[in-house]
């Protein structure tokens, strides 16, 4: 059997991880949150989780959806240093960050993440 494809889930603890689902089912997928799988003590400690997350994972499924969000592009920068595929969602009012943006394979603007989600589900799922 194949191992699990993961997926790590960048950004702020909000309503979009609560919606985040496949049709195909999650049989094939593990999602990693950093707020359930991170200490969350001192930042030492969940920086260090959250880059060992990111560094487990296929792919990094970022939402940039409130204004303090550097912990995010790090995470976002981390994993194309890995080379890994990031899927972005910019749901600030005002301009997109064009740096971040172009670390991203994908990068999809509002406050909607399904667009998102059905581009992870049809390009990198099994």
């Amino acid at each position: 059997m194949a191992e699990p494809y993961r997926i790590y889930l960048a950004g702020s603890k909000s309503k979009w991880r609560t919606g985040f689902s496949y049709r195909r089912g999650f049989d094939s997928v593990v999602l990693i949150d950093p707020f359930v799988h991170a200490r969350q003590g001192a930042p030492y400690q969940f920086v260090n989780d959250d880059l060992a997350l990111v560094e487990s994972a296929d792919l990094v499924f970022a939402v940039i959806d409130y204004p303090e969000h550097s912990g995010t592009i790090a995470e976002i920068a981390y994993a194309h240093a890995l080379e890994k595929p990031i899927v972005l969602t910019w749901s600030l009012q005002g301009r997109l960050n064009m740096f971040t943006a172009s670390m991203a394979s994908f990068v999809f603007v509002g406050d909607d993440v399904r667009p998102a989600m059905k581009i992870v589900e049809e390009r990198y799922l099994p």
